[in-house]
């Protein structure tokens, strides 16, 4: 993924937030940060969820990398993001399976459309799998995830 910054992060040791004293688990949203001079500013929604993801995903032990992405992505972004190449996000643009601008010769696609095109793509892939494996008659417990 082109980002302009990244950073990944890790915890000292495997045990750090293993038990963490509170349980950010149950905390009900909407967070917010305090700031030095006891005034707070409550986070979005979206923005409390990655933050409950991020804590989470720490807790098991796992890194995290965070970075910042462009909101209006070049072909070349969006296929990185999707995991495809770029003459792929091509097809699906000629195809109109994905919005975009062309603000001069190029085209320019919004993260939102694409983040949501590669959820409804990823649902369509593991329905159309689960429906392979009923009608060949394979049983999916046998079949290895990739993804």
């Amino acid at each position: 993924m082109t980002m302009l910054m990244e950073r990944t992060v890790t915890l000292p040791g495997p045990q750090a937030l293993r038990h963490p004293t509170v349980d950010l688990s149950h905390t009900p949203l909407p967070v917010a940060v305090v700031f030095a001079d006891g005034t707070s500013q409550p986070l979005p929604d979206n923005v409390a969820k990655a933050f409950h993801e991020i804590i989470a995903t720490l807790s098991s032990g796992q890194a995290v990398t965070i970075g910042h992405v462009n909101t209006t992505l070049t072909t070349q972004e969006a296929a990185d993001i999707l995991g495809v190449s770029r003459p792929t996000v091509v097809r699906f643009l000629d195809e109109g399976r994905l919005p975009y601008t062309r603000p001069g010769s190029h085209r320019r696609l919004a993260l939102e459309d694409v983040m949501t095109f590669r959820e409804t793509w990823h649902r369509e892939r593991r329905e159309a799998l689960s429906e392979l494996t009923y009608t060949t008659g394979l049983r999916s417990d046998n079949l290895v995830s990739t993804r």
